[in-house]
């Protein structure tokens, strides 16, 4: 019988496009923090993740849009991650991230997804950058297991710029706590 397309297969593919994704430790568990149903009308931090003082890894994050078709709604928005910003964002929500183990671990770093005035200060340092066609969604997975790392409270921002109109955006973020 055919295992349901679920999390665990979008694991394995999230695993196999990386190179794999070291989840053999119990004691750094992996979570996912998201969003759902957020309309976006300005420039914003997608994601500000500060990590636990162990550190952490940052395996993956998409961001999708479903209000937005046809050529005449098409844009192309830029997707920048950084580490390094020392004063956080504000406006967004705080989601709580979820261990995809079901082992009953808590995070220990702290998530705001969303937020409308961005992440500032420091010498942050870009991590990727990409483009987000809002026909297609965007998604970063590390190449070849270089997940990007972060330190004992270091901040990790995904930001996208202004959208030409609203959009109805979706969006995770995979993190493995060290």
């Amino acid at each position: 019988m055919a295992e349901p397309i679920g999390i665990n297969a979008w694991l394995r593919a999230i695993y196999y496009r990386s190179g794999g994704i070291d989840v053999s430790d119990p004691t750094k568990p992996l979570f996912i923090g998201s969003f759902v149903g957020v309309a976006a009308t300005v420039a914003q931090d997608l994601f500000e993740y500060v990590a636990p003082a162990a550190g952490a890894k940052i395996w993956g994050f998409g961001v999708f849009q479903y209000t937005d078709f046809g050529d005449a709604a098409a844009e192309i928005l830029s997707i920048v991650s950084r580490r390094g910003y020392t004063a956080s964002g504000s406006g967004g929500t705080t989601p709580t991230p979820v261990d995809l183990s079901r082992s009953g671990a808590v995070a220990g770093g702290t998530l705001e997804a969303n937020n409308t005035t961005q992440a500032s200060g420091g010498s942050p340092v870009v991590t990727s950058v990409g483009t987000f066609n809002v026909a297609a969604g965007y998604e970063w997975i590390p190449p070849q297991r270089q997940p990007i790392v972060l330190g004992a409270s270091e901040r990790f921002t995904v930001s996208m710029t202004v959208p030409a109109d609203s959009l109805t955006l979706n969006g995770y973020i995979l993190v493995q706590e060290l």
